[in-house]
């Protein structure tokens, strides 16, 4: 299948340890994994770092996946205005070059700076989309009911691929703990709703053997005051910050029994599949797109939690670690990448059909 030539955009670059400043950006990997996915349907991908001055006019189609700037409180007058001049080149590439606009939606609305109300950007956005990319069903779900105007454009749900061909290094399944100290991971970029205080809290709060290594990077002012707090009074806690090399963040993955999830808010997580990918059993609420993927992987690598991550829930997870058997991978078959890639493809060429009539 051809489908012309696609624009990609990102804001970062494509590695693992160089997108660690948002939810999905923890794994903005997932953007060069696409990107490959869809050449190998035919599809011609040129990235572009920056829309406004980086857009060529002779692509089909632009696939965005963070269009946040449209939404969120700008900084000051310059991030308004360029916000604004984005928006007006969008529009002048859709009126001279007919560009369709595609958005893969991660989130509803970014998860801080977000005001209660969409703002007129965002609203003027919206009327400048051609399709929507959703990356499960709950995904959908919530991006349409924060955003009825939606209904009536081209949908595709597809799911968010796997790391397997992406590791370093070969994944291994976990020993079990057996009676030893659990060791348990929080990795990606420390932000206020993923809640990694309330991890902290509980184990050091819990009489269970337990070690807490939480490591990424601070974004946001203020976000480690309290985990530092915490980790100083525990010596079980350990709190390492800054950026990783792709390397060193599968290492750290594979020296945990466990990785947390302990958010407050969350749709889709690469940093779940991530885990998964390398073969590790993950904590996570039960929300947004994450129910779905524990049906998929199996009771034995996802355990769902309810509520807030409380010290309860520290130990129904560290009980489920250690009673459960995890004695084959997970099973990622719903995130092969050429399934993704096929699908994405041939909806790519409907959205560039509609465009020619």
């Amino acid at each position: 299948i051809s489908v012309g030539e696609v624009v990609r955009v990102l804001e970062r670059g494509l590695r693992l340890a160089d997108c660690q400043h948002c939810e999905l950006r923890d794994d903005c990997a997932t953007s060069g994994l696409l990107a490959e996915a869809l050449e190998r349907q035919g599809v011609s991908v040129h990235e572009v770092g920056k829309v406004r001055s980086d857009l060529p006019f002779s692509r089909n189609v632009l696939l965005l996946h963070w269009p946040d700037e449209f939404y969120r409180q700008p900084y000051n007058i310059k991030a308004w205005l360029s916000a604004w001049l984005r928006l007006a080149h969008l529009a002048l590439a859709k009126m001279l070059a007919r560009l369709r606009i595609v958005w893969i939606a991660h989130n509803a609305r970014p998860h801080t700076g977000a005001p209660d109300t969409p703002p007129l950007r965002w609203r003027c956005f919206l009327r400048l989309v051609d399709g929507v990319i959703a990356l499960s069903q709950a995904s959908l779900a919530e991006v349409l009911a924060a955003h009825p105007s939606l209904r009536d454009k081209p949908l595709l749900v597809t799911a968010h691929g796997h790391y397997l061909d992406q590791a370093t290094t070969p994944p291994k399944l976990p020993d079990h703990p057996g009676d030893r100290p659990i060791r348990i991971a929080a990795i990606g970029s420390i932000r206020a709703h993923k809640r990694f205080a309330d991890l902290a809290r509980a184990v050091a709060s819990s009489d269970s053997q337990v070690v807490l290594t939480i490591r990424g990077e601070p974004v946001g002012p203020d976000v480690t005051d309290e985990l530092s707090e915490i980790a100083a009074g525990c010596p079980r806690i350990t709190l390492l910050l800054g950026r990783m090399s792709d390397t060193e963040w599968e290492a750290a993955t594979d020296a945990a029994d466990l990785i947390a999830l302990p958010y407050a808010d969350v749709l889709n997580s690469g940093v779940l599949f991530h885990a998964l990918s390398r073969f590790r059993p993950v904590v996570a609420p039960r929300r947004g797109s994450i129910p779905e993927v524990h049906r998929q992987v199996g009771e034995a690598w996802v355990h769902l939690f309810d509520g807030e991550f409380t010290s309860a829930t520290l130990e129904q997870a560290i009980a489920w670690l250690r009673t459960s058997r995890r004695e084959s991978p997970p099973d990622l078959s719903a995130q092969d990448w050429d399934a993704i890639g096929t699908d994405m493809a041939a909806y790519l060429l409907a959205i560039r059909n509609e465009r020619a009539r």
